[in-house]
């Protein structure tokens, strides 16, 4: 029995042995390449949580947390523990324990469902290797009426064409949430909404810091920029900002520039999204108006224009192959950003004035 057993201990070291000659020699190059990503994914510390789930693939999730103690106490920023489960992602990075808590002004006033701001634990994203954004905000439903989620789709829609005319724009993630509430009071079910990315993290992208006041002038900001900016807001028809205030924009210094960058956000008054608690004075199914509420001259404007002009083709694309919304709103969507090039030749003319 000693014997047979030596013998056993010798034919079981052997076979590990050839395993492991086996994987040096390259001959299970699928494992070694899947235990290779892991690593990799552990110490590439340039990436963010919002690098990590970036897709252009719906992001399924379901968000587990006091909901009703979430809207009882929407008009407070009080932290509370959720779970966020991610769906279609890798497994080191599907369940995460987060802090939620309401975020925003006229929504949070508003709206039946507030929007949120998701916080990770920095101490979990530094083990898996990736670097400190923790912060993630979280566009949601207003109300359980069924235009809510067509107007979700098309705010998420004009952030991407933002991001198609420039990267000085906030990136975005559509998702899928499933709402689970602990307190079994509520049932909400699944709803559209987008991530939008951290504003730490859209300074670090574009090397830039925080701009320690809210306000700016047009004499502050890089002329192209602040070109770019107003051209956009012009294009979507959105007159829901302001400069000197810093109204739905956002502020960075230029790391090689005293010069100022503009990033412009929150789209739901624009027309192309024609929320019905807009106070646009157009809509989008009845007017191809808009007003140029921008402070750029015509000449200033010259590049931006063409820019625009040579950005056309791939932004009517964008709009027609998003189909996950409507055809009635792709239709009205696209009609509305083709009005905007058939007066883009035209001398802008600031409204503000």
């Amino acid at each position: 029995m000693l014997h047979q057993q030596h013998i056993s201990d010798m034919y079981f070291d052997l076979t590990r042995w050839v395993i492991v000659a086996s994987l040096l020699l390259g001959l299970h190059d699928d494992l070694l390449a899947i235990t290779y990503s892991k690593a990799s994914a552990k110490t590439d510390t340039t990436k963010s949580i919002f690098d990590i789930i970036s897709t252009e693939e719906v992001l399924h999730l379901s968000i587990k947390t006091d909901i009703n103690n979430l809207l009882v106490n929407k008009n407070t920023d009080d932290k509370q523990k959720a779970e966020l489960v991610i769906s279609n992602i890798h497994e080191d990075y599907t369940t995460w324990n987060v802090n939620v808590n309401v975020r925003g002004k006229f929504r949070r006033m508003k709206c039946d469902f507030p929007p949120l701001k998701i916080k990770f634990n920095k101490s979990e994203l530094g083990e898996l290797g990736l670097n400190d954004h923790a912060s993630l905000k979280l566009v949601t439903h207003c109300t359980d009426k069924a235009e809510d989620n067509e107007l979700i789709l098309k705010e998420y829609l004009a952030y991407k064409l933002y991001n198609i005319i420039t990267h000085h724009s906030f990136r975005v993630q559509l998702v899928k949430i499933d709402w689970i509430d602990e307190s079994q009071i509520n049932d909400i079910g699944a709803h559209w909404g987008f991530l939008i990315e951290d504003k730490d993290e859209l300074e670090e992208r574009l090397q830039c810091t925080a701009h320690d006041k809210e306000r700016a002038l047009h004499s502050h900001i890089n002329d192209d920029n602040a070109s770019v900016c107003y051209l956009f807001q012009y294009m979507i028809g959105n007159h829901d900002w302001m400069l000197e205030s810093g109204q739905n924009m956002h502020y960075m210094k230029s790391n090689d520039s005293d010069e100022l960058v503009a990033v412009a956000y929150d789209f739901d008054f624009s027309v192309m999204v024609n929320s019905y608690y807009s106070t646009s004075p157009f809509t989008l199914s009845k007017s191809n108006k808009r007003a140029y509420m921008g402070y750029s001259t015509e000449e200033e404007s010259k590049e931006a224009k063409e820019l625009f002009k040579s950005k056309k083709k791939e932004i009517i694309n964008e709009i027609k192959s998003f189909d996950v919304l409507s055809k009635k709103n792709r239709r009205e969507v696209t009609n509305y950003i083709k009005s905007f090039y058939l007066v883009l030749d035209e001398p802008l003319v600031s409204k503000r004035n």
